[in-house]
């Protein structure tokens, strides 16, 4: 289990965030890994902080430059090794998702950052809107690999958004590779198909691909009765990686 971990409260724009490892046998009973291998803290636990050429962790001043968080990590059996997505903010000035790699799970080497998942003003290969990558998670599909990600800066709102668009919103790629000139292998596919939800993560259940999504504003369409509660839907898949989707009830 990788978890974030601080050294202040959330809302102070000078809280470091890094991220640490904890590991179980019954998903019970949790041990932090016993290292440490991030310079200038102590104790157990912690792996990585993103503090790359290409993120504004190690900036000397400014408001939540020591961002490092939302941990999700893949296998890549093409190069035998683990790749770590993460949730870091871009010399750019915006949100952006950081990679890393390993091949232990506990000692990590910085890799890249995304372009597709950060704001770029004319919108070409990456979003027009919002500003605020985070909450990846990838998911693999006949050789290739979708990266979605909220946007929690994007209001949906077409009263004070030029370009509304969903608050998820995704990139694929052939390969989980990344580069510090911001991985240009990935390509912006642009908002998911359902609105007003945040956080998703798909699993696959005998062959059907089942998405969850946490309810966060009212375009949800039942943010009212369900706000922050999670909703099913099942994947149905189209030509080049597009996708609509549908309510979905689990059998008995």
């Amino acid at each position: 289990m990788f978890y974030t971990g601080t050294d202040g409260p959330g809302n102070n724009p000078a809280t470091k965030q890094r991220l640490g490892l904890a590991t179980s046998t019954d998903l019970v009973t949790w041990t932090r890994y016993r290292g440490n291998n991030c310079p200038g803290t102590s104790g157990d636990g912690c792996v990585y902080e993103c503090r790359e050429s290409w993120t504004t962790w190690g900036a000397a001043s400014g408001s939540y430059n020591q961002q490092c968080r939302d941990g999700f990590v893949i296998r890549d059996v093409a190069n035998d090794r683990w790749v770590l997505f993460a949730t870091a903010k871009s010399i750019h000035g915006s949100g952006v998702v950081t990679v890393a790699y390993s091949t232990d799970l506990t000692t990590w080497t910085g890799a890249g950052f995304i372009d597709a998942t950060r704001l770029l003003q004319n919108g070409a290969g990456a979003q027009a809107t919002g500003g605020q990558a985070e909450n990846p998670f990838v998911l693999s599909r006949h050789g290739s690999f979708g990266l979605l990600f909220t946007d929690w800066r994007d209001p949906e709102d077409s009263c004070t958004a030029q370009n509304p668009r969903a608050l998820v919103q995704y990139a694929t790629s052939s390969s989980l590779t990344a580069d510090s000139s911001g991985s240009s292998n990935w390509t912006y596919r642009g908002p998911t198909p359902d609105p007003g939800v945040n956080a998703i993560e798909v699993q696959v259940l005998d062959d059907a691909w089942i998405m969850s999504q946490s309810i966060s504003n009212p375009n949800s369409g039942d943010d009212e009765l369900h706000h922050r509660e999670l909703r099913l839907k099942r994947m149905l898949w189209g030509a080049d990686f597009r996708f609509t989707t549908e309510d979905w009830i689990p059998g008995p």
